[in-house]
């Protein structure tokens, strides 16, 4: 963007309104209908402006954001975070959750059949070509797009989140700590097609084999984020491969991975997001340590990178949100 400013009589002719109506909308004095104030603000992103539109007027936009989450405690978390994120910035939001095992094509759907009611689009999905697709011609038709927590392609578009390659590396190195990198550890995860998942699968067994080449790692076991799964999944597991001391689930379901390793000689775990099961884990010494991925930060930046997009605010925010370790000393 550039730096100069368009005359308020440039930005008038640009969107067909009055002098008087761009003025409305760039100072804030006066109620401009949101079809209206929306014709201004795309006249600055025609003509480069970097003005920021004013904060009252931001309640034109509309974001959707779309989660392919099984946990229903965690997504509540995230609802809560863009509830007080859409009064901060005075934007509207709707969350929508659809379980992972719902599949993309049903996301696709959903979040095509609504493209003409939202102005910016925010998801949590796999990486999938077909979502990549709809995403890159969204920002062609002039929409923001963000993905959250779990990045995808090179072409997907714009990332807010954790370093998940860093949180595996992360859980790697506090569990051999714990173990004395000695033990075999039980390697729980989501569906791989999550680039989450992936990543901090991949960050943990490169830290095993540098820094614990003793810690014999057993699976990966998908557990698909619920505890039914998690708990049939890796009890057929264990009834293969034996007893097990240590456990780095990158998911939920913790609950149900728990249950099925009743009477295993658990010396530590290492597990993700500070939810209502995960904290009862924690509280009873199940698990030593999580790694949280701060959903109300995601979710402020979230907001924040797609107004940029949309030319509301002038800075663009970093789309790297820090995470961190919560053990029973620090809850």
């Amino acid at each position: 963007m550039s730096n100069k400013k368009p005359s308020i009589r440039a930005v008038a002719e640009r969107a067909g309104v009055s002098v008087a109506t761009v003025d409305r909308v760039l100072s804030d004095r006066a109620k401009v209908s949101d079809k209206t104030a929306l014709k201004v603000l795309n006249a600055l992103r025609e003509l480069g402006s970097a003005s920021v539109l004013p904060s009252g007027a931001r309640h034109i936009f509309r974001f959707e954001v779309v989660m392919s989450l099984s946990d229903e405690t965690f997504f509540a978390r995230y609802e809560q975070a863009f509830q007080h994120c859409a009064m901060k910035y005075g934007v509207q939001v709707r969350l929508r959750r659809f379980h992972s095992l719902e599949g993309n094509a049903a996301i696709l759907e959903a979040i095509q059949a609504q493209a003409g009611r939202y102005h910016g689009l925010a998801l949590i999905v796999e990486d999938n070509a077909s979502l990549r697709g709809h995403c890159q011609a969204l920002k062609q038709a002039g929409k923001a797009t963000v993905f959250i927590s779990s990045e995808v392609g090179e072409q997907g578009g714009h990332y807010v989140g954790v370093d998940n390659l860093a949180a595996g590396r992360t859980a790697a190195y506090l569990l051999g700590g714990f173990m004395g990198g000695r033990g075999r550890v039980l390697l729980g995860t989501h569906h791989l097609a999550f680039r989450s998942h992936a990543q901090r699968v991949q960050g943990f067994m490169q830290v095993c084999r540098a820094r614990f080449p003793a810690l014999e790692v057993l699976g990966p076991v998908h557990c698909d984020d619920t505890d039914a799964h998690g708990e049939a999944r890796v009890r057929a597991f264990v009834e293969q491969a034996g007893q097990v001391e240590g456990v780095y689930h990158t998911g939920a379901g913790n609950a149900g991975v728990a249950a099925a390793l009743a009477g295993h000689p658990l010396r530590a775990w290492v597990a993700h997001e500070v939810t209502p099961a995960n904290r009862a884990l924690l509280m009873a010494g199940k698990v030593a340590a999580l790694i949280d991925q701060n959903a109300e930060l995601q979710a402020a930046a979230c907001v924040q990178a797609l107004l940029y997009q949309l030319g509301a605010i002038g800075e663009p925010p970093s789309g790297t949100v820090p995470f961190s370790i919560v053990t029973p000393e620090n809850l």
